[in-house]
């Protein structure tokens, strides 16, 4: 649920509810791991762990901060699975009469660029296991869900707002849009990434390919 709304929330940066509100800081335990680097560049490494139980679940990651900037390069995170209840009351919207909902792995990836020497969004990537059981069936089913966002091209002109019956609302599914994206010519010839393939290495490809021509 949510669909591309939700994802655009998950640039923590940007929207500090989920990890840096300041009334959250205190729920966390912080460790400084071994500095790393990434595309060149030295990265401070900062992991956190939840150091209070509270009504809901909390999160397990690691902050990447670039060493000359101080900026976030990349921030990675899974949900707290420890306490199934709570785990599943932040993911699970609704589900058959019978079914028995599982979560196994809850994890999020966002990344940041530097461009004229602002850092901006990148990618966002979200992947959910799960396993559903269903009463009186012998075998329970494993699904993965994968959500990715990449931006691609940024424009500094001021943005016009989204009208508010054309916009995404964050309790709409992809499947009440389904007409919005039935535009077969909007990416040519390029209009398929294979399943096996990242958005990121797709991208690429297109890129690639209109350059060429």
């Amino acid at each position: 649920m949510g669909g591309p709304y939700m994802s655009v929330l998950l640039d923590v940066a940007k929207n500090k509810d989920i990890l840096l509100d300041k009334e959250m800081l205190s729920s966390y335990e912080y460790t400084m791991e071994e500095p790393v680097n990434l595309d060149n560049r030295q990265q401070y490494v900062i992991s956190f762990r939840p150091a209070v139980v509270l009504p809901y679940a909390l999160y397990f990651g690691k902050y990447y901060i670039d060493k000359q900037s101080l900026a976030f390069t990349r921030i990675e995170f899974s949900l707290d699975l420890r306490d199934r209840e709570k785990a599943i009351s932040q993911i699970l919207i609704k589900k058959p009469a019978g079914l028995r909902f599982k979560p196994l792995d809850v994890n999020f990836l966002i990344t940041y660029k530097v461009q004229n020497g602002v850092s901006y969004i990148n990618y966002i990537r979200t992947e959910s296991q799960f396993n559903c059981d269903w009463k009186r069936r012998l075998f329970k089913s494993k699904y993965t869900v994968l959500s990715e966002v990449v931006a691609t091209e940024r424009d500094d002109a001021p943005a016009e707002s989204i009208p508010y019956k054309e916009s995404f609302k964050y309790d709409q599914t992809f499947s009440d849009k389904v007409s919005s994206f039935t535009d077969e010519d909007f990416w040519g010839g390029y209009n398929i990434i294979a399943p096996t393939e990242s958005l990121m290495d797709g991208v690429k490809k297109l890129k690639n390919n209109i350059n060429n021509n």
